[in-house]
């Protein structure tokens, strides 16, 4: 069984001697991204719905709300209320 700290100071100085740059990307690098991306499209989608539909500030904030903490379900359902369509239309 190898010595763990060995082998950390092995990489250690195996990277720092030849000048190697670490190609590594960490899990999690690039979805914070892409999650927080969807969260604006889905929080702005719904209050701009929620706006639209009602008339209302308030409501464009709960639908942003709302979106934003799920934004499949609640734009789904403004999709099927019909996006941006005012109540009773």
């Amino acid at each position: 069984m190898a010595d763990s700290s060995y082998l950390g100071n092995y990489m250690a100085s195996d990277n720092a001697s030849n000048g190697a740059v670490s190609n590594y990307v960490e899990v999690g690098d690039l979805g914070g991204g892409v999650s927080s991306v969807l969260w604006m499209a889905g929080s702005g989608a719904a209050a701009y719905h929620g706006y639209k539909r009602n008339g209302s500030v308030k409501w464009a904030i709960v639908w942003g709300l709302l979106g934003g903490l799920a934004p499949i379900i609640t734009n789904g359902i403004a999709l099927a209320q019909g996006f941006g369509k005012r109540k009773g239309q």
